[in-house]
């Protein structure tokens, strides 16, 4: 069986995936579920924010191709 490692945050010496302790630094390096949940919130607030931006900003650039009806329109 193969156990997954990954760096200490903190002293960045290898250690098990599942480990919640870094065996070399003693320190924590689990993320607690309530973080993990404000993350994913954030990450999602993120997201639908770029999808706004977007949005407008494609509808802005729609819209300055547009004539305005000023004196340059009226050729057109």
């Amino acid at each position: 069986m193969t156990t997954s490692t990954v760096r200490c945050p903190f002293c960045f010496s290898e250690k098990e995936a599942a480990a919640p302790v870094c065996p070399t630094c003693n320190r924590e390096t689990e993320i607690p579920a309530s973080l993990r949940k404000e993350l994913e919130d954030l990450i999602r607030i993120r997201d639908q924010l770029r999808d706004e931006l977007a949005e407008k900003e494609a509808r802005l650039s729609m819209g300055r191709g547009r004539p305005t009806g000023g004196p340059d329109a009226a050729g057109a």
